[in-house]
């Protein structure tokens, strides 16, 4: 008995120390949400800004016209027999659209309570803005109170992974065992005939 308590010990050893590792990554990388996030928010406000400056200038012209919106511009253009005219009239509508998601996913995110932020963040996430953050993005080690938050989550996901992984371990060796008892049947059988 002793002898098969010796023979766990690695085993033992390992798993404790595979556990601490799986929690480690899972807090220190659950703990870059908030970071990740706010800079998420910069890049999303200043494509929010570009896209204002570029609905300003239909609407300037808009107004040129003796129009009271960009809608109404919109529709000019989209009536016009010209197919160019027509694609600028689509511009415009789709401008105008660009604008509303911005301003939408901006607010809901920014605005969201700390409890919320990470859900809402990935409903209304843009991907091509997240891809543009990640490119930029610098990992730190933030010490705020949601930085905390998000790495005691981290844990428990990462133990959560790790639990995965294991028994994922555990039924593959399962599963070795089960075709070498039935390998061994085999020939045992072959043996006796």
């Amino acid at each position: 008995m002793a002898s098969s308590r010796l023979a766990r010990l690695p085993i033992v050893a390992i798993d404790g120390l595979l556990d601490r590792v799986f929690s480690v990554v899972g807090a220190l990388t659950l703990a870059q949400a908030p970071a990740f996030i706010a800079h998420y928010i910069q890049r999303l406000a200043g494509h929010l800004a570009e896209a204002e400056r570029g609905v300003a200038s239909w609407l300037a012209i808009a107004h040129k016209a003796g129009l009271a919106n960009v809608v109404q511009l919109a529709a000019r253009y989209r009536s016009s027999p010209n197919a160019e005219v027509v694609e600028a009239g689509n511009k415009c509508l789709a401008d105008l659209q660009r604008v509303e998601e911005l301003r939408a996913a901006l607010t809901a995110v920014r605005d969201a309570p700390v409890w919320r932020r990470g859900v809402d963040f990935l409903m209304n996430m843009d991907r091509e803005i997240a891809a543009g953050t990640i490119k930029d993005f610098q990992p730190n080690l933030p010490m705020t109170l949601e930085s905390i938050l998000y790495a005691l989550l981290g844990i428990v996901v990462g133990l959560m992974v790790y639990a995965v992984f294991k028994a994922v371990l555990k039924l593959i060796g399962r599963m070795v065992a089960a075709a070498s008892h039935h390998e061994s049947g085999k020939k045992s059988g072959k043996d006796a005939g």
